[in-house]
């Protein structure tokens, strides 16, 4: 049985959890857990606690204003940095995208200046080295898309900050085993399936010198 969290007073989106309301039951009779919010506009909302920061982040106001946003030819939304905004909100609080299970559904969200406020963002990535050959990338894989834990980095860079990446032994230091494959010509498939093998006999994979 999972135990209960008091949320008031916490900030999640644009809501402000003031209290909680009364549960509604589903017809198994099932209760499920309600808070009483604020939004940053003024109106006041009621949420289930399973919607706060998981596709409810504010009263409604803030779908209103990005529905505003796609129906003007506000340049803006022309711009890669723009879409990269986009996608990452989507990747954490769709449910519907295939993406959603590695990132909100791990719990990763994007920081209350970041999610409300793409000015805040495109801010930040411009001070902090982006150009249109970069792509956004955590530096902690289980963090949150926050300034502290994010930087703009090469494709190929990111490619190796990926939670399914190997990393073996080689000479003493440790190296991407899929880096190890291609510089010396090998077939990375038998190489990591050895390394699986390995792993299940909890022993340190260490690569031949070659």
């Amino acid at each position: 049985m999972s135990s209960f969290k008091d949320l008031t007073g916490e900030k999640i989106g644009r809501l402000t959890v003031i209290e909680r309301s009364e549960n509604i039951f589903s017809k198994s009779g099932k209760p499920t857990t309600r808070w009483l919010c604020r939004c940053e506009c003024g109106n006041i909302k009621i949420v289930r606690a399973d919607c706060l920061g998981r596709g409810t982040n504010s009263c409604g106001c803030l779908k209103k204003e990005t529905d505003k946003i796609k129906h003007t030819n506000d340049p803006v939304r022309g711009k890669r940095l723009y879409k990269i905004w986009c996608c990452m909100k989507s990747r954490c609080y769709n449910k519907n995208l295939k993406a959603y299970k590695d990132y909100g559904g791990r719990g990763i969200q994007v920081c209350n200046d970041w999610i409300n406020n793409y000015r805040k963002f495109e801010s930040w990535s411009l001070k902090n080295g982006y150009d249109d050959t970069l792509t956004i990338d955590r530096i902690n894989n289980n963090g949150n898309y926050e300034p502290s834990n994010c930087r703009w980095v090469t494709r190929e860079i990111q490619n190796k900050n990926k939670r399914n990446n190997v990393y073996v032994t080689y000479k003493g230091n440790k190296i991407l085993l899929k880096d190890y494959a291609k510089k010396n010509n090998l077939n990375y498939k038998c190489l990591h399936s050895k390394y699986l093998r390995y792993k299940r006999k909890n022993i340190d994979y260490e690569l031949p010198t070659i």
